[in-house]
C-alpha cells in the first residue's frame, strides 16, 4: 500500500510538472516552425517562437555526451554541440577529412564559443547520430525556458569544450513538437488528481 501511495504522489507531481512545462513552452511557440540559420539562433535566440527549424549548422563529431538507461543498452538521450557550417571549425574539419580521412576527426581541436546544443531522444547509436548530422535541417523546440543541462552533462561538456559558456547555449530538442494547451492542461489536471489522491489515501489510513 505504501509503495502504491508514494507512486501516486510522486507520479502525480511529475505529470503535473510535465504539463506545466509543456504549457509554458506552448505560450512561446506556434505549430509552424520558424526557419533559423545557426548564426541567427546563436546570436538572438528563437525570439517569439521556440519551435524552430535549424539550418546552416554542423554537429561536432568529436565531442558529445550521451545517456543510457543501462550499461549495455542503446543511448536514451544525446547532447551534441553545433557550430556554423561555414565557420572555421567546419572548414578545418572538411580539410582534415580530405587530407587524412575520417580518422582525423578525433585529433581535430574542438571549437570554442559554441552557442547551440542539440538534444535528441531519438538517437540510439553512432549510426543514427551520423544520420542526424547529415540532415540539412533539424526541427525541434528550444527548451531553455523549462530545461537546462544536468550537472553530469555540464561537467563532461565543460571538459570537452573549455572555451564555451554552457549557461549561454541554446538547447534545441530535436523532434520535439508543440503540445496543445488542452493537452498540457490535461497533464496538469491528471497529475494534480493523482497527487491529491495519494494524500487522501494516506489520510484515510
Amino acid at each position: 500500500m505504501y509503495k502504491l501511495v508514494m507512486l501516486l504522489i510522486i507520479g502525480g507531481a511529475m505529470l503535473a510538472w510535465h504539463g506545466y512545462q509543456e504549457y509554458e513552452l506552448g505560450q512561446r511557440m506556434s505549430p509552424e516552425a520558424k526557419v533559423l540559420t545557426y548564426g541567427e539562433l546563436a546570436s538572438t535566440g528563437p525570439g517569439d517562437n521556440a519551435h524552430v527549424k535549424l539550418t546552416g549548422h554542423l554537429l561536432c563529431p568529436n565531442g558529445f555526451v550521451y545517456q543510457r538507461r543501462d550499461a549495455h543498452g542503446p543511448w536514451s538521450t544525446v547532447y551534441i554541440p553545433a557550430v556554423s557550417a561555414n565557420g572555421r571549425f567546419a572548414d578545418d574539419l572538411r580539410q582534415a577529412i580530405l587530407l587524412y580521412g575520417t580518422r582525423a576527426i578525433d585529433n581535430l581541436p574542438r571549437p570554442s564559443g559554441v552557442r547551440v546544443i542539440v538534444k535528441s531522444a531519438h538517437v540510439q547509436n553512432a549510426d543514427q547520430l551520423d544520420a542526424l548530422a547529415s540532415k540539412a535541417s533539424i526541427e525541434g523546440v528550444v527548451v531553455n525556458t523549462v530545461e537546462s543541462l544536468g550537472s553530469k552533462e555540464t561537467a563532461l561538456m565543460a571538459k570537452m569544450y573549455p572555451g564555451t559558456d554552457l549557461s549561454k547555449c541554446w538547447i534545441l530538442e530535436e523532434g520535439r513538437q508543440p503540445t496543445s494547451p488542452v493537452a498540457a492542461m490535461g497533464f496538469m489536471g491528471g497529475g494534480a488528481l493523482m497527487f491529491i489522491g495519494g494524500f487522501v489515501v494516506v489520510a484515510k489510513h
